[in-house]
């Protein structure tokens, strides 16, 4: 049998099931880039409500991972030292949590700083250079 295409594996692109030759279909690991392997990175935990300062200056957001969601929590990633400013991002979760743990992949460079606000009890690990 064929390979199967499915759309919208990692950043939108064709996931492929493919056939691991015994009877079974799988996807194959994804790698996703983490910037230059001389730059190990760091990371920070933010845990419950809390405006939090990730980092002064420039830098590259790598990821965020969504430890542990709570319903309609909001979190809202800045390019500044303060909660205001330009946005990266705003995350908003579903009423109904359909997963748990969930990582997010930006590789986005910002420039004054790096916060990051969450509204309720959310768990995250933010990655970043």
């Amino acid at each position: 049998m064929a390979d199967i295409s499915f759309p919208f594996g990692p950043f939108g692109t064709l996931m492929k099931l493919v056939d691991l030759g015994d009877g079974t279909y799988g996807y194959p690991m994804v790698s996703i880039p983490m910037g230059n392997s001389s730059s190990s990175g760091s990371y920070r935990n933010i845990a419950g409500a809390a405006t939090t300062v990730v980092k002064s200056g420039a830098g590259i957001l790598k990821c965020l991972t969504i430890n542990t969601p709570v319903s309609l929590g909001v979190i809202t990633i800045y390019d500044n030292t303060t909660a205001t400013g330009t946005k990266i991002a705003t995350i908003t979760n579903p009423l109904a949590l359909l997963q748990g743990c969930q990582t997010l992949a930006y590789n986005v460079n910002f420039t004054v700083g790096l916060t990051i606000v969450t509204s309720l009890g959310d768990n995250i690990t933010v990655c970043y250079v």
